[in-house]
C-alpha cells in the first residue's frame, strides 16, 4: 500500500485499514477521527494542545515526584494535586483504562521507535557507503530520496 493511501487513511479514519472494515465501522470510524481533529482545535486555541499539553503533563509528574520526595510540602498544594490525579484517573475511564492505553501505546514505541527509527539509525551509522546510507529508510518502507 503506497505511503500516501496510508496517510489519507490515516487522516480520516485514524488509523490505516485492514480491509476488513464494515461500512458501519468506517463510518464510526471516520467522524471519531473527525471529532477528534475538531476537539484538537479547540484545545490548541485554549491551551495549546500537543507540546503545550504535554508539558502540563509533565509538571504534573514533576509534582508528584517532588511531592513523594519530600520536596513540596505544603499541604494545600498537595490536596490540590491529589483532587487533580483523581479527576484525570476518573476522567480517563479509571485504572485499568488508563492502563490498557500505556501498555498499547508502549508496544507502538517499541515497534514503531525501537524496532524502527532506532534500528535504522544504528544501520546508518554502521553503514560507511553513502549511496547505501541514503537507502536505509524504516522497516517495511522504501527508500525515500534525500
Amino acid at each position: 500500500m503506497p505511503t500516501t493511501n496510508m496517510d489519507e487513511q490515516y487522516d480520516r479514519y485514524g488509523r490505516v485499514l485492514t480491509g476488513d472494515e464494515t461500512p458501519i465501522e468506517l463510518c464510526r470510524m471516520a467522524r471519531t477521527q473527525y471529532l477528534k481533529k475538531k476537539m484538537r482545535r479547540k484545545l490548541e486555541v485554549d491551551i495549546g494542545d500537543g507540546p503545550d499539553n504535554i508539558a502540563d503533563m509533565t509538571r504534573a509528574i514533576v509534582l508528584g515526584d517532588a511531592i513523594a520526595a519530600g520536596i513540596v510540602t505544603d499541604p494545600q498544594v498537595i490536596t490540590r494535586y491529589h483532587l487533580y490525579i483523581q479527576d484525570m484517573v476518573q476522567n480517563y475511564g479509571g485504572g485499568e483504562a488508563i492502563m490498557d492505553v500505556l501498555e498499547y501505546d508502549k508496544t507502538c514505541l517499541e515497534q514503531h521507535v525501537l524496532a524502527g527509527y532506532f534500528l535504522a539509525k544504528q544501520t546508518i551509522y554502521e553503514e560507511d557507503d553513502p549511496e547505501a546510507i541514503r537507502m536505509i529508510d524504516l522497516p517495511g518502507e522504501g527508500a525515500g530520496d534525500i
